[in-house]
């Protein structure tokens, strides 16, 4: 049975014409487990002011909601898969999300009202698919990349993959375009008449010097075909009308005809042009980055989010960036009732270990989110810590085999199970005292994933490393 889908401004159009300003935030959150934690997509909820993300925590779908403070409302992980790149929410409440397993699986996931998995179903192609959209007959075209060959070597060769499936995720047709050095599709948008989309490749130099980027722009018809392909420095693009689309670059914005002739561009001081959003106001945004200093620890150029708003015209009407403590990448943008924007993302996070007698910088990121209003104002409010504390610290880590799990709750029917990246589990056992020793020392060196369940559900989730 087909569902209204709720899509992005679409969900909120029939708010806008009483639409309130909302609060303005920029946080950061580590989800309790204090390991790699992104948000790959928002999606405003049916509930005004309420948005609802999803995205990856250590090998995990990590799924939550924040209210309009940037509070949390409700977090869980889910082991359908190690992430979930979009999530949109049907009129009942009920969700759906595209996720991933490391081994090139991707999957649909459905979830209720309350992100209690309904449903899972594999989308049935060995490949990635970065991204999906909602077509108006109800059916779901994915976008990435997927196996279309053997090298001679036996190697898998992967191509740039469009994938249209229905509801249930049964696939109704795949195009892959067989090109050089594993295409992927990096966005890709709808017209009338077909689908824009851009990707790169690398193709090795003819003087022996090695090997360099190339990126398209393509457009094809409704069921994949290709009817137009060129050379593009675009990073990013949104369909204006079925005869014209803004791409984002390096340098700056340009709108362009269906043939990919320039109308008219602009520069902008920031690097990369990374997401083009339409807010209800009837401008744009486009984020990007700008140096925020270098990690002197890391030997990394940090990089601040930068937001440019322009008008139809490509007249740019505002500019801000926004002040996180290491580099922060938006993920994904969603425009708001009240003409402004949220923006799902990640920043880095400054961790250590001790490695012999040193301590060692490493990298790991926490999830940030940015709720800006129409003049971009957002204010910054530092760590935000989940309501609840999450079971489980994990020492050593990395460990040679034998590792503790400390503060562990002594819960009736609580347990603990530990799971190697193909999704098997090589340890189980009862918790029955606030910590646990662990012996990995038969199992191969790799990344492993502990889960702590309770009679509640879900309690704890973290990644092991056995060097």
């Amino acid at each position: 049975m087909k569902k209204t889908f709720l899509i992005g401004m679409v969900c909120f159009l029939a708010y806008f014409p009483c639409a309130k300003a909302q609060n303005g935030f920029q946080k950061t959150y580590y989800a309790n487990t204090k390991h790699d934690e992104t948000a790959l997509c928002v999606t405003p909820t049916l509930k005004r002011g309420e948005y609802a993300f999803c995205g990856a925590n250590s090998g995990l779908m990590y799924l939550f909601k924040l209210d309009a403070n940037g509070d949390f409302i409700y977090e869980t992980f889910v082991d359908s898969g190690s992430s979930a790149s979009v999530i949109r929410q049907y009129a009942d409440s009920s969700y759906i999300c595209l996720a991933h397993r490391i081994n090139y699986t991707s999957m649909l996931v459905r979830l209720n009202a309350n992100m209690d998995t309904i449903a899972t179903k594999s989308i049935g192609v060995d490949g990635y698919f970065n991204s999906m959209f909602m077509e108006a007959d109800g059916n779901f075209l994915l976008y990435g990349k997927a196996f279309y060959k053997y090298d001679k070597a036996a190697n898998k060769l992967y191509g740039a993959a469009l994938v249209k499936v229905d509801t249930n995720g049964k696939m109704l047709w795949k195009k892959v375009m067989p090109m050089e050095r594993g295409w992927n599709i990096s966005k890709c948008i709808k017209a009338k008449t077909g689908y824009y989309f851009l990707t790169s490749t690398w193709v090795n130099a003819t003087n022996g010097s090695g090997a360099y980027e190339v990126r398209y722009l393509i457009k094809t018809n409704l069921i994949g075909d290709t009817t137009m392909r060129m050379t593009s420095n675009a990073t990013t693009l949104l369909v204006v009308n079925d005869s014209q689309i803004l791409t984002g670059n390096d340098d700056g914005y340009s709108l362009m005809d269906s043939t990919g002739k320039r109308i008219w561009g602009m520069k902008t001081p920031a690097y990369g042009g990374h997401i083009i959003t339409k807010l209800l106001d009837g401008n744009y945004v486009m984020t990007a980055q700008v140096n925020n200093g270098f990690d002197t620890g890391t030997f990394k150029l940090l990089r601040r989010i930068k937001v440019i708003k322009f008008n139809s015209s490509g007249v740019m009407l505002d500019s801000t960036s926004y002040s996180v403590r290491s580099s922060g990448t938006a993920n994904w943008v969603e425009a708001t009732a009240d003409s402004g924007f949220i923006i799902a993302g990640s920043v880095g996070s400054k961790l250590q270990k001790v490695v012999g007698s040193h301590l060692v910088n490493i990298d790991e990121f926490d999830v940030y989110v940015i709720k800006a209003d129409k003049n971009l104002k957002a204010v910054y409010t530092n760590i935000y810590t989940p309501k609840g504390s999450q079971m489980g610290s994990i020492y050593p880590n990395p460990t040679q085999g034998v590792f503790r799990i400390g503060g562990l709750q002594n819960s009736a029917g609580a347990s603990i199970k530990v799971f190697n990246l193909l999704g098997g589990c090589v340890y189980q056992s009862s918790i029955t005292t606030p910590e646990k020793e662990i012996d990995l020392s038969t199992q191969p060196k790799g990344i492993y994933i502990y889960q702590i369940q309770t009679e509640k559900g879900l309690a704890g989730a973290g990644k092991i490393v056995k060097e």
